[in-house]
């Protein structure tokens, strides 16, 4: 392991422990981006960051959105347009985060993965991420130019089979 990926894998474990999951996301990108393989405690923190730096926007989107439902329905549309450009910021964050993640996964992390584990744990995490972009955004369809394909990957019986429990745990 390099020292680069060694000191960025240790600061992604700092970022964790002050709560700093944007910061621990771009540490665990970093290391991503080498073209190899992560170790299990590697893809971890990478899942870790990634889950609650979408999270918390999660979160805030959704309160924002019953914000912007009750202002809609009082009559205060002034209010209620205020709400709806701050979820379109929240949105635009989300989307931003979740087109990261996703261009990480097919471009290094898929194929550097050596293992059927690593490849469930990753076609996995595309699903949740995709799933975040079709949940939360009002043009999920630039994601498809993505991976139109990626689907196909988990139809391979060799992966079906060894890791269906895998994938059912996760």
């Amino acid at each position: 392991m390099t020292a680069t990926r060694e000191r960025n894998v240790y600061l992604a474990k700092l970022a964790d422990q002050a709560e700093r999951y944007d910061e621990m996301a771009e540490y665990m990108t970093a290391v991503s981006n080498s073209d190899q393989e992560l170790s299990v405690e590697e893809r971890n923190l990478l899942s870790v960051a990634y889950k609650n730096a979408v999270g918390s926007r999660r979160a805030a989107w959704r309160m924002i959105s019953s914000v912007e439902a009750k202002e809609t329905s009082k009559g205060n549309g002034e209010l209620a347009n205020a709400a709806g450009q701050y979820k379109a910021k929240i949105e635009k964050e989300l989307h931003d985060i979740c087109y990261n993640i996703l261009k990480l996964l097919d471009k290094h992390l898929i194929p550097a993965s050596k293992n059927g584990e690593s490849k469930v744990f990753y076609c996995k995490m595309k699903g949740d991420y995709y799933r975040y972009v079709f949940m939360h955004s009002i043009r999920p369809m630039s994601f498809i130019d993505i991976s139109p394909n990626s689907h196909l990957e988990m139809l391979n019986p060799r992966l079906r089979s060894k890791h269906m429990m895998l994938i059912r745990r996760l």
